[in-house]
């Protein structure tokens, strides 16, 4: 009997340990193939793994969302400095070519003599003759500019805004000159339009005005050859240093320096 007792004794203490520990199963692993192959109040997984209801399934294997993350966010690491910092860097840039833009070419220049800067290239050139019309003194006199862009004096005789001038020589491009238009039926003077210069100066011969220079065109002289002269104005006195000015154009003001010829 005392036998017995003991036996019921240990088998106690033994159903009391196993239920204190539940057996250790929250920390095994018990393989299934359907929930009926688990203790009560468990359920088989998707890894075919025993785990309590309830419980959060965990895949220790499935690590995919952890390397996306870190994939998607290596590119960040390795990214080119800010938009916000370049347009800084080249606003820098831009302001410091702006402030030498703005500054003054003619700093620091000395030029000899009567020269003076030029405001726009920094270079030493000769004082223009004029910058407004009271700096010119001479008889009907303007400062006008002529195809290079210097300012001289000279008694324009003022022309339609389509035409250039025979006297300053202005409204034509370099290499031209100033003419005199005839009708060709007729031979009425119609006006003052820009041709081709020559190179023919006072005096030289000329077999047409584009022998001539700009300033002069081909007249009658003391001989049969034709020769270029200065072209003049009329209506001011002393203008030729060279003979005498003559209505060689047919025109009221403007003529050319030469010969008297009857």
């Amino acid at each position: 009997m005392t036998k017995i007792i003991g036996m019921l004794v240990v088998a106690a203490v033994t159903l009391g340990v196993a239920c204190h520990t539940d057996l250790g199963v929250e920390s095994r692993q018990f393989e299934c193939q359907g929930d009926n192959d688990c203790l009560s109040g468990w359920t088989c997984s998707s890894e075919n793994l025993c785990v309590r209801q309830g419980s959060v399934e965990v895949d220790a294997g499935d690590t995919r969302d952890a390397e996306d993350v870190a994939t998607d966010t290596a590119p960040l690491l390795d990214a080119e400095p800010s938009d916000t910092a370049q347009d800084a860097a080249d606003a820098t840039v831009d302001a410091a070519e702006d402030a030498a833009d703005t500054s003054n070419p003619c700093e620091g220049v000395h030029c000899d003599g009567t020269q003076v800067c030029d405001p726009e290239t920094g270079a030493c050139v000769d004082p223009p003759e004029c910058v407004v019309n009271s700096d010119c003194s001479g008889s009907g006199e303007q400062c006008v500019t002529d195809a290079e862009g210097v300012a001289f004096c000279c008694a324009a005789i003022g022309v339609p805004e389509n035409q250039c001038d025979p006297i300053c020589q202005t409204g034509c491009d370099v290499g031209e000159a100033c003419r005199a238009s005839y009708d060709e039926s007729t031979y009425e003077f119609e006006g003052w339009v820009c041709k081709p210069a020559g190179d023919g100066l006072q005096g030289e011969p000329c077999g047409g005005v584009q022998d001539c220079a700009a300033g002069f065109t081909c007249g009658s002289g003391a001989t049969p050859q034709g020769e270029c002269q200065e072209i003049c104005r009329m209506d001011i006195d002393n203008w030729c240093s060279t003979g005498t000015c003559n209505d060689t154009f047919l025109h009221d003001t403007v003529g050319s320096c030469g010969e008297q010829v009857n």
